[in-house]
């Protein structure tokens, strides 16, 4: 059997991290066709529901599971100084800190071929990463912010986030299906079960 932690990278997190933010604010965070980006796997944001999705991608198109996370932009609440709002880059720092400290925590992720028996544990391989503070824009178009269990209004932002993020690359042909669980406080989960076929590039 393949060890499937061989396909985990172990590099490249906060450059992702950074592409999961273009994405996830964008104008489409949803469709996409293989080879033009990578596949980025996560839950529905403020729900418990599992986001199930069927992709089609190339060997080797870089995957990004966004397991769990917290995004905080500038007039958001303050978890650190509470009873007051985050006016500054350092205390978006310190509340990503915090998040990552005491809120958001790793479940599980797994992995298998369709064919496999059972399933291989990849949470070794997830990793705890947070983005510099950057200005952004979350598109009107994007009907999905507001979804999430504080919406996150259209326009320009100053934020960053604080996530646990998975890395890999599938180097073979095939049928698989990839798994992963986070939680936060307050109940908040986010789930997802992907069936992702792989055709060669």
């Amino acid at each position: 059997m393949v060890n499937y932690m061989n396909w985990v990278r172990t590099s490249g997190h906060g450059q992702s991290l950074v592409a999961y933010n273009d994405w996830v604010f964008g104008p489409d965070p949803v469709n996409r066709t293989p080879g033009n980006r990578p596949l980025f796997v996560h839950g529905t944001i403020g729900k418990a529901d599992v986001r199930k999705e069927s992709p089609i991608i190339n060997t080797n198109d870089l995957i990004i599971v966004h397991v769990i996370g917290t995004n905080y932009t500038i007039d958001d609440p303050d978890p650190v100084a509470r009873g007051s709002s985050i006016n500054n880059d350092t205390s978006i720092r310190n509340a990503c800190r915090h998040s990552a400290q005491t809120e958001d925590q790793l479940v599980s992720v797994k992995f298998k071929k369709k064919s496999d028996p059972g399933w291989t544990d990849l949470n070794a391989g997830v990793e705890e990463v947070s983005m510099t503070p950057v200005n952004f824009y979350a598109d009107p178009g994007n009907t999905y912010l507001n979804d999430w269990d504080i919406p996150m209004p259209s326009g320009q932002h100053r934020g960053a986030w604080s996530s646990k993020l998975l890395l890999m690359k599938i180097p073979q042909e095939g049928d698989f299906e990839l798994r992963s669980k986070g939680t936060s406080v307050g109940g908040y989960e986010q789930n997802t079960e992907f069936k992702i076929h792989v055709k060669k590039r």
